[in-house]
């Protein structure tokens, strides 16, 4: 089982070779410096404020996005990555879509089965509103039934977010977890610079977590691909370095990520990497 997440840059400040054979194919100019990587590749790959991940599209040049996948291929971004302890303080499970929550939710029944074990259950979701296009109550019973071979059905997701984290949670949690203590954690929507309110992030998540003056201790942060990394890489920056930080999360298939998204999710990566290293 793979339990390791590549570093884009690591300690010597030298660039993955798959990012940078990505930058050279995608015609990204650079001059090796992880600064003006960051920099560019937040002008050209970053997707426009407002526009989530899931209503990007494919780019119709089908041999550059041949490449871009080869590249996530290299840095482990559709693989499924697993804890390195078989035991933990906490895991945090990341807020996202339905599908998505569904996929963590299956694959951390999985863990418990195979005899992970964590101490709290921590649910970070936020007062977003859901996208009824993608997050309905029909979507969730589709899903679980024909996909996912859950027979649990639900009358009612809620509006946000967090309600529907917590009514896909209660509803297909086993009798055999009954007992766990699970925390619901909940992040308002969040102000910009000019005052307008926005879905909080990952980040603002964990600040929110952090509010709560946890312990330090062991953390499994539960996220998903292609997103392990990225999501590592914001846990880290976030997170005080008294705490031990491991990220984990399920796999995805190529074709179940546009290519435009898969840029986006390094291009965020790179930034986020950036802001690591200039944290210490």
């Amino acid at each position: 089982m793979n339990t390791q997440i590549p570093l884009l840059i690591d300690s010597q400040y030298i660039v993955h070779h798959a990012l940078l054979t990505l930058l050279r194919d995608a015609r990204i100019n650079h001059d090796y410096t992880f600064d003006t990587i960051c920099r560019v590749t937040q002008k050209k790959w970053l997707r426009k404020p407002g526009c989530e991940r899931w209503h990007l599209k494919n780019q119709p040049d089908i041999n550059l996005r041949n490449t871009i996948i080869t590249a996530c291929q290299k840095l482990s971004m559709f693989d499924s990555i697993y804890p390195l302890y078989n035991n933990y303080q906490y895991i945090l499970i990341l807020g996202t879509t339905l599908e998505c929550v569904i996929k963590k939710w299956i694959f951390f029944l999985g863990l418990i089965h195979q005899g992970y074990q964590f101490e709290n259950v921590i649910i970070l979701g936020s007062d977003r509103k859901l996208d009824k296009l993608i997050e309905n109550e029909s979507a969730y019973n589709e899903l679980l039934v024909s996909k996912y071979f859950v027979n649990s059905r639900i009358a009612h997701l809620g509006l946000t977010e967090m309600n529907m984290m917590h009514a896909v949670i209660e509803l297909t949690r086993p009798q055999l977890l009954s007992s766990l203590s699970i925390s619901y954690i909940n992040t308002p929507l969040q102000s910009d610079a000019k005052g307008i309110l926005r879905r909080p992030n990952t980040a603002d998540t964990f600040i929110t977590w952090l509010s709560t003056a946890p312990l330090s201790g062991t953390i499994c942060v539960l996220s998903m691909q292609p997103d392990v990394g990225y999501q590592d890489m914001v846990a880290r920056t976030h997170i005080p370095q008294t705490f031990t930080i491991h990220t984990a999360g399920p796999s995805c298939k190529p074709d179940d990520v546009t290519d435009t998204e898969l840029l986006d999710t390094i291009a965020r990566w790179i930034y986020q990497t950036q802001k690591y290293y200039q944290s210490f």
